[in-house]
């Protein structure tokens, strides 16, 4: 008798989650690459809040981790943007800042959660799995 392997079925295979980050600091970039990477998300990055807005527009990421400080389009800018424009206002966005007391202006900005740098992995990725669940 012969019997065919079984391929998983699209419905069985996990689809891996998009994960936009934007930051200047490629050391933040490859912390938070490394990290996401080992949990299995797909990440694209960006060194700037300009190329990061059209990064996010191009690529639908399911969720967008940016610094708030940056030159140019800080990531309050980022934020207001992302939220004004049709193809991102729903995404999930997570700021990272070295700043204290900042998180409710983040929030009220639109972001959806913000983490304190340095950055704790552990935090990090669960604050990922959460916001694109």
């Amino acid at each position: 008798m012969c019997t065919e392997s079984q391929q998983p079925s699209p419905s069985d295979q996990v689809q891996a989650k998009t994960v936009l980050v934007i930051d200047d600091e490629a050391t933040s970039i490859s912390i938070i690459k490394h990290a996401l990477t080992g949990s299995g998300y797909n990440i694209l990055t960006a060194t700037s809040g300009e190329e990061g807005l059209q990064t996010a527009k191009d690529s639908h990421p399911d969720v967008i981790i940016t610094d708030v400080l940056m030159p140019s389009m800080d990531g309050f800018m980022l934020v207001k943007e992302l939220r004004r424009d049709e193809n991102t206002k729903d995404t999930s966005i997570l700021v990272l800042t070295a700043r204290e007391n900042v998180g409710d202006n983040l929030l009220r900005f639109g972001a959806d959660a913000f983490l304190t740098k340095p950055i704790n992995t552990q935090e990090l990725i669960s604050a990922v799995k959460r916001l694109s669940a």
